[in-house]
């Protein structure tokens, strides 16, 4: 109760800073990056943490924008922007930072309204463009934004959940797209412990031009992505793997190799875990083989 106190002075302050200013979403970046840097080089009572300031400095820009009837996405990534570059200005930025500014953006939404689609691309954007700044490569930065959006996302419900996957598969496969990490070949790693089911899927995939390569295990996989001939995407069925896989999911991201979950079913947990370890996105059963192969062709960038 004492932090909340306390760091809601931020909040009011900042909504009516920007309250007077003549465009709210113009000047939100330089805003929430003068608001974080005063705050915290002017020290903290004790309890106060940097989430604390980071949530409600981000809630006072939404609120301002609100309140101003500004499109709500590019206030949030003015107000990701500026709190991210505010906190690595006055000391070491961290994923956890990208993290909670994303997580607040989009939990914003559900107390002053605005798309949650919209502000979960745009607040991914700013925290991209911002981590870069920083030091951060733009996948790190994707990384982390994502978590806190999914995070946000699941408690506002499965509408806003569904949104804000949808949002970050499009802007995910796009920081690929740009890092140049899409390729012009087309060879997909099928990880799957079920032989019968994966050989299967091979057969599908091939019908839709894709080349396949199926492997049952994290040693195979371990294989797969050292061998010479590589492969450009892998498609990873969490089914019938223990937590050993993301270390296989991790080997994936190291070698630049994206990659696409598929779980059992829809899950919040699974989601947030996938994009933690590099996923470019997680799809749920049952899959249309046609919709699949479309959705490999995006994240290729094709």
């Amino acid at each position: 109760m004492v932090v909340r106190t306390v760091t809601r002075k931020v909040r009011t302050g900042l909504v009516s800073v920007l309250r007077g200013t003549v465009d709210v979403v113009a000047s939100t970046t330089q805003v929430a990056y003068d608001v974080t840097v005063g705050s915290l080089r002017a020290g903290r009572p004790k309890g106060e943490t940097t989430s604390s300031l980071t949530q409600d400095t981000i809630e006072g820009a939404m609120q301002a924008g609100s309140e101003a009837g500004a499109e709500m996405g590019s206030v949030a990534k003015g107000a990701v922007k500026g709190v991210v570059l505010g906190v690595g200005t006055v000391g070491k930025i961290s994923a956890g930072v990208v993290t909670d500014a994303v997580r607040a953006a989009v939990w914003a939404t559900g107390e002053v309204g605005g798309d949650v689609a919209s502000v979960t691309k745009k607040a991914v954007e700013g925290a991209i463009e911002a981590g870069k700044q920083l030091g951060m490569t733009a996948e790190e930065a994707a990384a982390a934004a994502s978590v806190g959006a999914l995070e946000a996302a699941a408690g506002l419900g499965d509408v806003a959940l569904k949104a804000a996957d949808k949002a970050l598969s499009g802007t995910i496969s796009g920081v690929r797209l740009a890092l140049g990490t899409a390729k012009t070949k087309q060879r997909v790693l099928i990880v799957d412990t079920n032989h019968a089911n994966a050989e299967l899927l091979a057969q599908r995939l091939g019908r839709e031009g894709l080349q396949t390569i199926v492997v049952t295990s994290l040693e195979e996989l371990s294989q797969a992505i050292g061998a010479e001939d590589g492969v450009d995407i892998a498609l990873v069925d969490l089914s019938g793997f223990d937590q050993a896989i993301w270390e296989g999911c991790e080997e994936l991201h190291a070698a630049r190799i994206p990659f696409i979950v598929i779980s059992p079913q829809r899950s919040p947990a699974v989601q947030r875990d996938s994009l933690k370890h590099g996923a470019s996105s997680v799809l749920a059963k049952p899959l249309s083989t046609v919709e699949l192969a479309e959705h490999i062709r995006m994240v290729l960038g094709e």
